[in-house]
Formats: C-alpha cells, sequence, structure tokens
C-alpha cells in the first residue's frame, strides 16, 4: 500500500486505536484533544490511504490488515 502523504504520528496515533475499535469520542478522551480533531485525523487517513468512499474505516482497516500493518508499523 502506497500512500499519497506520510501520515503523521498524531494520525498514526489515531489510528491504531481506530483499529482497536475505539470511537471518536474515546479516542478524544484518551488524546486529550477534541473531537474535532480526532475527525480531521480520521478525514486526512481514509484520504491519505484511499479509502474508498462511503467504507467505514475500521471495517477497511481490519479488512486490509497486512497493508495498514506495513503503514503502522514503519519507522
Amino acid at each position: 500500500m502506497k500512500t499519497k502523504k506520510k501520515i503523521t504520528k498524531a494520525e498514526l496515533q489515531v489510528l491504531r486505536l481506530i483499529r482497536e475499535g475505539n470511537t471518536s469520542l474515546s479516542i478524544a478522551d484518551e488524546l486529550n484533544c477534541s473531537v474535532r480533531t480526532i475527525e480531521k485525523h480520521r478525514s486526512n487517513i481514509i484520504k491519505k490511504l484511499d479509502v474508498p468512499r462511503g467504507t467505514r474505516l475500521q471495517l477497511w482497516l481490519l479488512q486490509n490488515l497486512e497493508e495498514t500493518n506495513d503503514v503502522l508499523f514503519e519507522s
């Protein structure tokens, strides 16, 4: 999986929490930021990973586990 733009550290943190099944509200609480910030990160992640429109991000991440692991664990 190739990304158009590199995923930021903050987006990577959010991505991992989404993949674990966390909601935007629980992620915002955990990361001590607003839900709006988390939603912006989700939007950026969807664009950068070319997630098909209308697809639930968590489901897409689970279905594309191998490819997302490459993104999640790159240094």
